[in-house]
């Protein structure tokens, strides 16, 4: 299935919801947005605009519609969220001129401050809860199954409505942050190759370094970080027991010393 056509099913889902239907839509750029005002304007909407985050006012205002009730703000890649306040102020945006937001987070690899968790659709949803909407998950059940070459993108796409804008009963499980099984299998690789570089010491090719780092934790970035776990010569069940909080460093250096034992083994 093209990805056009999961955009389609997407979208169809997204409007079944709707008692009755919008007049207008404001595509937040950050990615793709051409492709998703392509699929509105299929979907029957003529007033159809792609803006920044910073020109959503400007906007609204030249599309001459000020009910939120009639207004669909689709938000392709995150707000600006580099603090909690800031990813508030975020929220209450949006809130003000619209009653129905598909919502796709920024994707992780993306996220400049790592100790907002503004990757999983949960976060967003508390914010949005303060304004009233609730959390729905149409989407992705719908496409779940598909292929699709943008599932960093898709796979935390949700929707969130004020109740009284919505048609569909809210059937959501507990569970709303799901990672794809294609980004988990494409995480492992590129986790895998750098065990790879790290343990056999080769420097890491220019044309590589980029496709390696791109989806990984920032500490991987850190040339120390990598030193300091080949130089680690605790056990990492030792460090784990001194330092349990230390979670993400003894992980890996658990893996980094399995992946070494099993290299010994074999050589």
């Amino acid at each position: 299935m093209s990805d056009a056509k999961v955009r389609d099913i997407a979208l169809e889902q997204v409007m079944s919801m709707r008692p009755v239907r919008s007049t207008s839509v404001v595509i937040i750029e950050g990615h793709k947005p051409v492709e998703w005002s392509e699929a509105y304007q299929k979907a029957g909407f003529a007033n159809v605009a792609i803006a920044t985050f910073d020109q959503l006012d400007e906007v609204v205002s030249q599309q001459g519609e000020f009910d939120p009730s009639h207004r669909v703000i689709h938000v392709t890649a995150g707000v600006p969220a580099d603090s909690l306040y800031e990813a508030q102020r975020s929220v209450e945006a949006i809130a003000k001129y619209a009653n129905f937001v598909v919502f796709t987070p920024k994707p992780n690899s993306f996220q400049l401050n790592e100790s907002l968790m503004i990757s999983w659709p949960s976060f967003w949803g508390i914010l949005f809860l303060v304004e009233n909407f609730c959390l729905f998950d149409p989407i992705r059940p719908a496409v779940w199954n598909e292929s699709f070459s943008d599932w960093d993108t898709m796979q935390s796409t949700v929707v969130f409505a004020r109740n009284k804008e919505i048609q569909a009963e809210n059937n959501l499980s507990s569970l709303v942050d799901y990672v794809h099984p294609s980004i988990v299998e494409m995480n492992l690789k590129k986790i895998a190759r750098l065990e790879d570089i790290i343990l056999r010491g080769s420097s890491i090719p220019v044309n590589a370094s980029r496709d390696i780092y791109f989806y990984l934790p920032k500490r991987y970035r850190s040339k120390k970080y990598e030193l300091k776990i080949v130089k680690e010569q605790r056990k990492w069940w030792f460090v784990a027991l001194c330092s349990p909080w230390r979670f993400s460093y003894w992980n890996d250096l658990w893996r980094v010393q399995r992946r070494r034992k099993r290299l010994n083994n074999v050589s």
